[in-house]
């Protein structure tokens, strides 16, 4: 049975999408020319808090010394 890894770039998409709108589920359809596959997926609370934290302190370390020049 097909399942998306936490590892897989797309489960940080769809849960910075979900957090984003606020969603606390979603769904994800991947077509290819061999098939389709469809998953439901939860909103992980413990995933995004540990994303948001990498996420802040990149927009802190690198984004804003970056342009503003601090």
């Amino acid at each position: 049975m097909l399942s998306l890894k936490r590892n897989h770039q797309y489960y940080t998409q769809c849960q910075v999408q979900m957090a984003a709108t606020d969603l606390e589920e979603s769904i994800l359809f991947v077509w290819t020319p061999h098939g389709s596959h469809m998953e439901f997926n939860n909103f992980d609370v413990e995933y995004w808090n540990a994303l948001k934290e990498k996420i802040c302190d990149f927009y802190r370390g690198q984004y804003v010394p970056y342009i503003f020049g601090v």
